[in-house]
């Protein structure tokens, strides 16, 4: 995808199909059909170590995330110089989301339904061992649901990848097809995520716009705080763009 005169972030959603179909003949494989039973030897789906799956094995992770970060604030975003940086950063994240997705059917048939938290954490853990200290999980907790967020500044612009890691279990109507490993780019202070999903109390909705969040900054207060929302998300969304960083994953494609 190239962004023709690109004046300030514009909301899109990049078309998962065509992704998807990307590494399933890079991998030989289908993956909406992956189930525990398939042969996926040949597939690195932990990501050279990175990519656990579980509160025990992210929790362990913890420790080496803060001293991989130790000057890094806790609240931050990345520095993009270009729009093709965006859609670099967007091809990183799609593939380990690709390969979270394999290791999720392999530990159960019916992921990623109720798999959202731990999913979200999965691909936080695994993005900030991989270069992204401003990876982040953020969560509607009246919904019920979590997923990824990558705060960055694009120029001026401030914006978030939104990648959320089980959203094809968010979709009812029988009209649409739920994208799988959705990825969408937002302008910070006007954006929603709308699906028809109300799984959360009498109180919840289809839109499941954050009020809870989880990062680094999270980890620096508490090193044991995988489990542990913080509730000042405007905290969150006002500090995450006073400290941008050029950002270089260090994970082999």
């Amino acid at each position: 995808m190239k962004l023709e005169n690109f004046a300030e972030i514009q909301p899109f959603s990049i078309w998962t199909n065509a992704y998807e179909k990307s590494l399933n003949e890079k991998y030989g494989i289908e993956l909406k059909k992956v189930n525990n039973n398939s042969n996926v030897n040949h597939i690195d789906i932990f990501k050279e170590g990175n990519l656990q799956y579980g509160y025990i094995k992210n929790r362990r992770k913890i420790k080496t995330i803060l001293e991989l970060y130790p000057n890094i604030e806790g609240f931050c975003s990345m520095k993009l110089d270009k729009e093709e940086e965006l859609m670099k950063h967007i091809d990183f994240i799609y593939d380990l989301m690709f390969h979270h997705y394999i290791l999720g059917k392999k530990r159960s048939n019916v992921f990623p339904t109720n798999e959202c938290a731990p999913s979200a954490h999965n691909i936080m853990i695994a993005s900030m061992l991989s270069g992204y200290p401003n990876a982040s999980v953020l969560c509607d907790q009246t919904d019920n649901h979590c997923y990824t967020a990558f705060p960055f500044v694009l120029k001026n612009d401030k914006g978030f990848i939104i990648a959320d890691p089980t959203s094809n279990q968010l979709w009812k109507c029988l009209e649409i097809i739920p994208p799988r490993n959705h990825i969408f780019v937002v302008k910070h202070n006007n954006w929603e995520y709308q699906t028809d999903y109300e799984k959360g109390n009498e109180f919840g909705d289809d839109n499941l716009y954050p009020n809870c969040y989880l990062n680094l900054d999270s980890f620096k207060r508490n090193k044991d705080a995988l489990r542990i929302y913080f509730y000042d998300i405007e905290t969150y969304f006002e500090e995450v763009f006073k400290h941008s960083i050029k950002i270089r994953h260090n994970q082999k494609e």
